[in-house]
């Protein structure tokens, strides 16, 4: 022990890393850097613009020296407006109401630069910029730019200017009588219009009006199309087969497709294996499109995804408490345990998205006008299951514990017919029993889709 304790270990290396697992870095040529002077010109500028959409205008510089002395480095500027020694200022009054200035916020102590890399080189040039915020005031209408007696259009703004200006005057030094005319004119003037009115009723101002015509730019126009406001999944009325109609994607969302995982059924339907499931549309279908989803067909692995979707939502369907004519989503706990029945057990990622979907802004409600998007996109979701041209409907009848004409009403507002069974669909079916299918009813759908009008009260 004493020997062994007494022996002196080597010192270790220098380099802790093994010259034989050098990276191909060190190999690279060194990079060149080269600083850029202002130049002759102010050159790019650093713009931050909180809370306001920057318009494509011309903008006015303007420069002011930096008070305290000066760095050596800033006699090699040619241009006096470096940011080193200079403070930048942009002005622009091209907007018909507003005033455009961007300045400097910062207190000096910071410098920002723009670098640019030339893989050809190998060089990286770095120029000191200006950093600026772009702010917005109202213009005055004295102050307006295009108001010169010479122009046709600035005259009428140099008039509105003095009437405004002798008003007033006759408010501050007129006669009682003149100052209640003045005020009988303000009081009985005419707005604009009521579209650029705020929503107390007073007249937009100028930043309101702006900001108005801002959004009108960039905001699309709200549909016309009156389907757009009904409860629907949204139709392809350009379709030239029925299940074109609605396509996989509109029922099943991409951002929700993913969230669907179909490998548990095909691999039960595969081996034989038996599946429950609390409610009859599943059940009576998942065999036969587990095994279109086994076939080279793009459509059958849809169906099946359509139809595990189809199972949540009948499963969320049943997990709402009622309230009034709308319904009311359970507690989070709560609506876990009441989905973890047949089709389950299901990801709580997908659950929040369907949450979201066909819920209120909240996610705690469903009005009758969501609840109506949930079941006619229950009822697309089996149109689609079924080959999107024919339906059976008493499958979703019982699933959704509705009477018939109520599922009349939400596959007609999809633009289907509902009717019996024809002779051939009886044989297909597997209806031997005449009276018993002479109760069974058939939503079909055919192209050009023809939906039902809006019934106007009077």
């Amino acid at each position: 022990m004493t020997e062994e304790s007494s022996k002196t270990r080597k010192r270790p290396a220098a380099t802790l890393t093994d010259p034989a697992n050098k990276d191909d870095s060190a190999a690279l040529p060194p990079l060149k850097i080269r600083h850029l002077d202002a130049g002759t010109s102010p050159g790019p500028v650093l713009l931050s613009t909180p809370g306001i959409s920057a318009p494509r205008i011309v903008f006015q510089p303007f420069t002011k020296p930096r008070s305290g002395p000066k760095p050596a480095a800033s006699r090699h500027h040619a241009f006096p407006g470096a940011p080193t020694t200079h403070d930048l200022l942009l002005h622009s009054s091209h907007h018909p109401r507003l005033d455009y200035s961007a300045s400097t916020d910062s207190d000096g102590t910071t410098a920002h630069y723009i670098a640019v890399y030339h893989p050809a080189d190998n060089t990286l040039q770095v120029q000191p910029v200006h950093h600026l915020t772009l702010r917005t005031t109202p213009r005055k209408p004295a102050d307006n730019p295009t108001s010169s007696i010479g122009s046709g259009t600035g005259g009428g703004a140099v008039r509105r200017s003095a009437q405004h200006q002798r008003e007033e005057l006759g408010k501050q030094f007129g006669t009682k009588k003149a100052k209640k005319a003045l005020a009988s004119r303000t009081e009985n003037a005419i707005v604009k219009t009521s579209s650029s009115a705020s929503k107390d009723g007073h007249p937009a101002t100028d930043v309101q009006s702006a900001i108005l015509d801002t959004v009108s730019e960039i905001t699309p126009p709200p549909p016309s199309d009156p389907l757009a406001a009904k409860p629907i999944p949204t139709p392809n009325l350009t379709a030239q087969r029925p299940e074109d109609v609605y396509p996989f994607s509109v029922l099943v969302p991409p951002e929700i497709a993913r969230l669907v995982t179909v490998r548990e059924w095909q691999d039960a339907v595969r081996e034989g294996e038996e599946l429950t499931f609390s409610h009859r549309f599943p059940a009576n279908r998942v065999v036969r499109v587990g095994k279109e989803a086994d076939s080279a067909d793009v459509r059958g692995e849809e169906k099946l995804k359509a139809l595990r979707y189809l199972t949540l939502l009948l499963e969320f369907h049943d997990a709402l408490l009622p309230r009034g004519i709308g319904r009311q989503v359970p507690r989070p706990d709560a609506l876990a345990r009441k989905l973890d029945g047949g089709g389950g057990p299901w990801p709580m990622t997908l659950v929040d998205a369907v949450r979201r979907r066909f819920t209120t802004n909240d996610g705690k409600e469903l009005t009758k006008w969501h609840l109506d998007k949930l079941r006619t996109h229950i009822c697309a979701l089996a149109l689609f299951v079924d080959g999107g041209v024919n339906t059976v409907t008493v499958d979703l009848k019982e699933d959704l514990r509705l009477d018939p004409g109520e599922v009349r009403r939400y596959y007609a507002e999809l633009g289907c017919r509902v009717g019996g069974l024809t002779e051939r669909e009886r044989e297909v079916g597997g209806w031997r029993n005449k009276a018993v299918a002479k109760g069974v009813k058939v939503a079909r759908l055919s192209v050009p889709v023809v939906f039902p009008k809006v019934s106007r009260r009077k």
